[in-house]
């Protein structure tokens, strides 16, 4: 018996195929590095267009792990931001239930999501 195992990984090209996709009425394209919603684990890259805010939410069941690699975007956390700059603090972890709103700069962000699934 043998097992097939297909590997991902954020190149050059993976990128490219990001930059290829039309933004969604959200303003975010996503590329998803995770086999399906049923994974255990989900990761995308993702760019949210400029100037964009998403309502206040949470993630129950996982800690959020976010990776700026490009751009700027806030976390809005009751009272506090977290703000995540390309030259500055570039990563997160958000708690597992966590109320947050996402703001991005006015040229956008890059950034890798990761969490747990399934969902």
């Amino acid at each position: 018996m043998s097992t097939s195992f297909q590997f991902y990984s954020i190149s050059p090209e993976s990128i490219q195929k990001l930059e290829e996709l039309d933004y969604s009425l959200t303003g975010t394209r996503r590329l998803c590095f995770h086999k399906n919603t049923n994974s255990d684990l989900h990761m995308m890259l993702i760019d949210i267009d400029k100037n964009i805010v998403f309502p206040a939410h949470s993630h129950d069941n996982s800690d959020e792990i976010v990776i700026l690699i490009k751009g700027e975007i806030d976390y809005l956390f009751d009272e506090h931001i977290v703000r995540l700059r390309e030259n500055g603090a570039s990563s997160l972890i958000i708690p597992a239930a966590q109320q947050h709103k996402v703001a991005s700069g006015p040229e956008g962000a890059r950034f890798i999501e990761v969490i747990k699934g399934p969902f």
